[in-house]
């Protein structure tokens, strides 16, 4: 069973997004100072006094490092979800094979700490916002590099156009022509109730001390997704690994 989101459905609540602009404001202005601080006099105390601190204080200050970091990665993560709504799409030809080379690159090092099989298919030219959509792909692909225990990542990213049988099953009524991206994985997996679920912000379901992440790259692939008038949605198996799709039209669709 496919689980689809709305395309023109929202991953919070009004209330929310109120509330994650405000907080976005405070994060950009507010909070990366004193982070940035907290980092600072860290790394100085365990340079300075790496002796006296001894093996527990030093394990106590890479912990507080760990927290910044994490922190940091929040917040990043938060103004680029909701710096999207302040830019206006500019669509352009893209060469999904590209944007997703692009995206290995970026992701080599973690390829090759992981050993993971990467195997990329033909996929097709559409009109995108190329830093958004690389975005996504690489939200999508960094997951699946991540969430894996006990074996080899092994992925596949590829494409099919959808014919008028499936635009009818996922309720598509415009006639432009739709390709189904997908990027598949050998990972943990998730029950099948999730599979909306996910798509929330700060939507977790594993603990941080066994996977890091912020919570909120799932949500920003919905909305980007949103504004590509598009859908994207989940398939997965406890433990038999997962799918994401991405149906996207060839042409952006005017007027939205």
């Amino acid at each position: 069973m496919l689980f689809k989101l709305n395309v023109k459905g929202s991953v919070i609540s009004p209330y929310m997004r109120k509330k994650l602009d405000e907080f976005a404001y405070l994060a950009s202005h507010d909070l990366q100072e004193p982070l940035r601080k907290i980092g600072t006099l860290s790394e100085f105390l365990r340079l300075r006094y790496h002796d006296a601190l001894g093996k527990e204080g030093a394990q106590y200050i890479d912990m507080i490092l760990s927290s910044v970091n994490n922190m940091r990665g929040i917040i990043d993560s938060l103004l680029q979800f909701t710096d999207l709504d302040s830019k206006t799409p500019e669509f352009v030809p893209l060469k999904l094979n590209e944007v997703v080379a692009d995206v290995l690159a970026d992701q080599q090092l973690k390829i090759s700490e992981t050993g993971a099989t990467i195997d990329v298919r033909p996929l097709p030219d559409v009109e995108g916002v190329a830093s958004e959509i690389r975005l996504l792909m690489n939200n999508l692909i960094s997951n699946s590099l991540k969430f894996v225990s006990g074996t080899k990542p092994n992925i596949k990213v590829e494409s099919s156009p959808l014919d008028d049988h499936d635009k009818v099953k996922l309720k598509l009524t415009s006639p432009a022509r739709f390709f189904k991206i997908s990027v598949s994985d050998n990972g943990i997996g998730f029950e099948k109730e999730f599979c909306e679920l996910i798509f929330g912000v700060f939507q977790r379901l594993n603990a941080k001390s066994e996977y890091a992440g912020s919570g909120i790259g799932l949500a920003t692939c919905k909305k980007i997704a949103d504004r590509h008038h598009s859908l994207i949605f989940a398939e997965s198996e406890l433990g038999k690994g997962s799918t994401f799709s991405l149906v996207i039209p060839e042409h952006q669709i005017a007027n939205g």
